[in-house]
């Protein structure tokens, strides 16, 4: 079979063909009309008839920091219960197709349970849903309005439906009533806050932080800031939960083709109408119903969705009728519940209250606890990959701290998968649920396990053995490197863990930016926020470390207000507030007020976790703050000096740059002070050069390879090598390039590699020790990703051929 270069190579320079190939321009948003019909087609052809497979399957268990979502699925379309953080990943890591969800259900509107959906939206638009509709408590409209200055959907609609008490959605597949718990306070709780009593003055933001994109004069230009319109917010919470009562629709038996012969019906389409339930009127005018030629017909299997957050809403719960015609008491076995889905918290579970509503389900009843007491969030590929890594530098790249059922030694905590309450066998329920535990509905077959991944820990482990050739290099690396003790390194500050290294959305093995450095022992901050920046903490440190390391941070750095650098924010914040009553000072452009502000005042009250500071009053060229105002804040960080800039991106992009002291200067390390720069997204910048200028460390965006230098111009983003220069430039000691393109999943293509010149990947730590001898990782990293690193060299391969092409063409 002849290779695209070669069916290009037949064709001469004159070929009208290859001509209109290359000139032939490129509509963006033609995949995604097409997807748009193809959708529409399949649900007219589908709302006819009940499907005849219909499961739940965990999607995100809610383990340490991750998200807690059930991915329900039948033939023709697809649901998800709740979507925090992360869900997005977990569907691609686990191939869970999203194409065909068009319902998103949320118990709470928190970030928990809402944080993953603006992300999930980009991708259900790029794929061709036309709409989504989000059911949830009072207020959800709200939020998704709010975050439409970061979430730009042109191609999809989204609705937001009232869910009110003894409301519904119904479709061919399902009817899901709405079942909204309130909170209900004790008489001693009465004075606190109930809504309505707190209001703050904020801005609107009429700012198009994606115009670029569209050619817009002028929207990626950077200015000072001006005063907005303002307008008065007030708290106005909502303490609503919502549960979902699901009953499958009634499937009708086959049909019985001896009662339409005896019917008089024809071969022929009609017999297809009546098969999906349609009556007929057949040629000689008699009418024929499709109940009478059918076998009896299955009943629809009732299943419940229930988040309890704490004490006050168990009143509601326990008092709520709708639920009792779907427990013992029901007046027909097609009525009670086959299987309850957890979303409360283990403490709940726990509660006394709780498990005497539990007790009044049929003994038949399974329940599955989706929630933190899960120890295993499902991110198999990040610890592969930091398997393999280890191996190169157990350093560097240091085993997650997550427990893992597969990549563990550690083994007897995960050969116990199910866990039957035995102070009370009348009802059971399930923990330690892994990523694809499966409850099959229709066909009624319960529970299964058999999706799980680590169902076969031995392909797992097999998937993290490199070969011969790797192990050389590795071996050949290992001989030429320094030594020194975990001790040792344990003082070395700063210390950088690159903890998201992708652009635009995560995969399997690249999370969306963010950066952690440790200024000292007991000082940290954290560079950029993306989406599953606390999940990615976690697992780097276990749940006790990264509660640690929130306690030690002193800042928040926000580059620029695009959702793949600070959709992490208010999760680590929430988490936060759990370990420390602290402030943390939120370093950002100004206008990411306008968002918090309206999640504090209309979701949950955030206000008292940080405080921003405009990354305006910190620019080196004209500085909006007094100077003993900047020495009170560099001592409060732990710092010498703090400054940003403007970089080239979107408006309000910014660069920052900041220095702090050497408190363990000797004889192998003299200097006064180190000095780290970040310059967010941006092209290459002369701002950021004179700002970074002579810097022990440049962490660079370094978005694409250098062939696709005009796609990068056009998003604003810089190439490989220009990344490399302005290390250069700015004499920046030494450089670590990432926020990569998810096409260079595992490693990008590299054109030359200078000495100074490191490239992150998700879970790695570095000290200004390790980065000598960084450059020497590129040959035995090649290696362990051969496959993908061959597959970059022959797309770029094409790419030239048709450059060149296109060059001769225009001769």
């Amino acid at each position: 079979m002849l290779s695209l270069v070669s069916c290009f190579r037949r064709y001469s320079k004159k070929s009208n063909l290859v001509k209109y190939l290359i000139e032939m321009p490129k509509d963006n948003t033609e995949h995604i009309e097409l997807g748009q019909k193809q959708r529409i087609k399949i649900r007219e052809k589908s709302k006819y008839y009940s499907p005849g497979i219909v499961n739940l399957q965990v999607l995100g268990n809610g383990a340490n920091g991750g998200s807690s979502s059930i991915y329900l699925f039948s033939e023709q379309t697809r649901y998800l219960f709740n979507c925090g953080e992360g869900t997005q990943r977990l569907a691609h890591e686990h191939k869970t197709k999203l194409a065909r969800m068009e319902n998103i259900f949320l118990t709470r509107k928190t970030w928990d349970h809402f944080g993953g959906v603006s992300g999930l939206c980009l991708t259900l638009q790029d794929v061709g849903v036309p709409s989504l509709h989000l059911h949830g408590p009072a207020g959800i409209d709200r939020i998704f309005e709010s975050s439409k200055k970061f979430v730009v959907l042109k191609n999809m609609n989204v609705v937001t439906p009232e869910c009110n008490d003894g409301g519904f959605y119904e479709d061919s597949v399902m009817k899901v009533n709405y079942v909204p718990l309130k909170k209900v306070l004790k008489s001693e709780m009465t004075s606190e806050r109930t809504g309505n009593e707190k209001t703050d003055m904020i801005f609107k933001d009429d700012t198009d932080y994606y115009g670029y994109e569209n050619g817009i004069e002028g929207s990626s230009s950077n200015s000072s800031i001006e005063a907005k319109e303002s307008f008065q917010v007030e708290a106005d919470y909502e303490d609503t939960v919502m549960a979902y009562i699901c009953k499958l629709q009634e499937r009708p038996g086959a049909l019985d083709i001896e009662k339409c012969v005896d019917r008089g019906v024809p071969p022929g389409p009609l017999l297809g109408q009546l098969k999906n339930g349609i009556d007929v009127e057949l040629p000689n005018g008699l009418f024929v119903k499709a109940r009478d030629v059918r076998a009896p017909a299955f009943p629809g299997s009732v299943f419940i969705f229930v988040d309890i957050p704490d004490e006050s809403y168990l009143q509601s719960l326990i008092k709520c009728q709708r639920f009792k015609r779907h427990q013992k008491t029901a007046e027909k076995d097609d009525d009670r519940a086959v299987v309850v889905i957890h979303f409360s918290p283990p403490q709940m579970m726990e509660n006394k209250l709780y498990k005497q509503w539990i007790d009044e389900f049929s003994a038949s009843t399974l329940h599955l606890c989706v929630n933190e007491q899960n120890e295993f969030s499902g991110y198999f590929a990040a610890h592969r990959t930091q398997r393999q890594l280890n191996e190169l530098d157990e350093n560097v790249f240091p085993l997650l701290r997550e427990r893992h059922p597969c990549l563990t030694n550690n083994e007897e905590n995960f050969t116990k998968k199910m866990k039957i309450d035995e102070e009370n066998d009348k009802f059971k329920y399930y923990h330690q649920l892994q990523i694809l535990s499966t409850f099959h509905i229709r066909p009624a077959k319960g529970f299964d396990r058999s999706y799980e991944p680590c169902s076969n820990p031995e392909k797992v482990l097999e998937e993290t053995i490199l070969d011969e050739d790797s192990m050389k290099l590795i071996s050949e690396f290992k001989e030429k490197i320094v030594k020194r003790s975990r001790e040792e390194r344990a003082k070395e500050f700063p210390k950088v863990i690159t903890l998201g290294t992708g652009s635009c959305i995560p995969n399997k093995t690249r999370n969306v930016s963010a950066n952690l450095v440790h200024i000292s022992k007991d000082n940290c901050a954290i560079l950029d926020c993306g989406e599953g920046t606390l999940g990615q903490l976690v697992r780097f440190y276990g749940q006790d470390g990264a509660d640690d390391v929130l306690r030690k941070l002193s800042f928040i750095y926000i580059s620029h207000l695009h959702a793949d650098h600070h959709l992490g924010l208010i999760n680590l914040l929430t988490r936060r507030r759990q370990v420390t009553s602290e402030k943390v000072l939120v370093i950002a452009p100004a206008q990411i007020n306008m968002w918090l502000a309206f999640y504090n005042f209309r979701i949950e009250e955030i206000y008292s976790t940080f405080e921003v500071f405009p990354c305006s009053n910190l620019l080196a060229k004209r500085s909006h703050i007094e100077q003993d105002v900047k020495d009170e804040l560099c001592n409060r960080l732990g710092l010498v000096d703090i400054k940003t800039c403007y970089v080239k991106h979107c408006p309000y992009s910014y660069g920052i740059s900041f220095e702090m002291k050497n408190t363990l200067k000797n004889e192998h390390s003299e200097q006064e002070t180190f000095k780290i720069t970040y310059s967010g997204d941006t092209l290459p910048c002369d701002e950021l050069v004179e700002l970074g200028k002579n810097s022990d460390i440049l962490i660079h965006e370094a978005t694409m390879e250098d062939d696709l230098a005009k796609e990068a111009r056009i998003k604003m983003h810089s190439t490989v090598s220009q990344a490399i220069d302005i290390g250069r430039q700015m004499n920046a000691k030494f450089v670590i390039l990432t926020h990569f393109s998810q096409r260079y999943a595992k490693i990008p293509l590299l054109e030359k590699h200078d000495k100074n010149v490191a490239i992150a990947f998700d879970n790695m730590e570095v000290t200004l020790n390790d980065l000598p001898m960084m450059h020497l990782m590129y040959e035995p990293l090649k290696a362990m990703f051969s496959d993908h690193f061959r597959l970059l060299e022959r797309k770029a391969l094409k790419r030239k051929i048709r450059d060149e092409k296109k060059v001769e063409m225009n001769l």
